[in-house]
């Protein structure tokens, strides 16, 4: 969260979060989605790397899913639910 707060007092463009969500709690995770939720306005690039993929699913608004240094999709929220196969194929689910 620290981190998150110092690049926003730098007024910066792009954060780039790497696996934000990593050993913390449920409760601290779902302040975390909100904090996220809210900073993803015009102006603010996000880009997270996550093994939870509950979280991104939750507040980006666009999503890349690279398996083995190639990018497998990329694309919106409803483009990424058409195609259920991405979810078994890149992220096991």
């Amino acid at each position: 969260m620290l981190a998150i707060a110092r690049a926003l007092m730098m007024s910066s463009e792009l954060v780039l979060l790497d696996e934000p969500t990593e050993e913390l709690s449920p409760l601290l995770i779902h302040a975390l989605k909100q904090v996220l939720h809210e900073l993803g306005k015009p102006g603010l690039t996000m880009f997270i790397v996550e093994r939870n993929v509950r979280v991104p699913l939750e507040i980006a608004y666009r999503y890349y899913l690279i398996d083995r240094d190639c990018i497998e999709f990329q694309g919106t929220t409803e483009q990424l639910q058409a195609e259920p196969d991405l979810f078994t194929k890149c992220l096991g689910v």
